[in-house]
């Protein structure tokens, strides 16, 4: 195994899909790992975004708090940020480059939720080709 993504969101799950990550990297000591977050364009005013600076600044910024969030975590990885709907743009990702596995922490949905409106990490995992890893 040489290549990880981790689809992250800041949330509980995606903090427990990290610690596995940590876990993997000692039984792997050259394993690249690669961060992702999508802005979910559908929650924008929920995100924490200047929409005075254009996008490619935007980017940055969130790609340069998303370090800052994971330092203590993670001591290398590559930080990726990319704009739209979550499952579509992980699964376009993961389609278009070389990942080994993914890492994706569960919102934790009971059933009904999840059948009335599904999940992103079900969604992903249900059209990638590649390993995943579930985390709860």
């Amino acid at each position: 195994m040489e290549n990880v993504i981790v689809a992250f969101d800041g949330s509980k799950h995606a903090l427990r899909a990290i610690d596995q990550v940590k876990k993997l990297k000692k039984g792997f000591p050259k394993l690249e790992i690669t961060v992702l977050e999508v802005i979910d364009i559908n929650k924008l005013k929920d995100q924490d975004l200047d929409l005075s600076k254009d996008f490619e600044e935007r980017q940055k910024d969130r790609v340069d708090n998303l370090y800052k969030e994971l330092a203590s975590e993670l001591k290398e990885f590559n930080g990726i940020v990319l704009s739209g709907d979550p499952a579509t743009k992980i699964i376009e990702h993961i389609k278009d480059n070389n990942y080994d596995l993914l890492v994706i922490g569960s919102r934790g949905l009971n059933s009904l939720q999840e059948f009335l409106l599904g999940s992103v990490s079900h969604k992903v995992i249900k059209h990638i080709s590649i390993p995943s890893l579930l985390v709860k």
